[in-house]
């Protein structure tokens, strides 16, 4: 059996209960499309300068990140 290659519901639900408690309270300030299928969404809390980004490749992955990727200039119809 080789690696996996899509994430499941099952994925997606474990994912989503390990990102709660860091993202609780956090508004969400921003969405960029890094490319057609790869999303960054900027988390912050009013008045604080920390923020949260969590890195989404539809169907693949999601995951907080640090590193600040290239975004587009312009924003996707989906993105706006």
């Amino acid at each position: 059996m080789g690696p996996k290659a899509r994430m499941t519901s099952l994925d997606v639900t474990c994912m989503t209960e390990e990102l709660r408690p860091t993202v609780l309270g956090w508004r969400l300030s921003n969405v960029y499309d890094l490319d057609e299928k790869t999303y960054q969404m900027k988390f912050a809390v009013p008045g604080e300068s920390e923020k949260i980004n969590i890195l989404i490749e539809s169907g693949i992955r999601f995951h907080r990140t640090f590193y600040q990727r290239e975004k587009s200039l312009t924003p996707s119809n989906f993105t706006m």
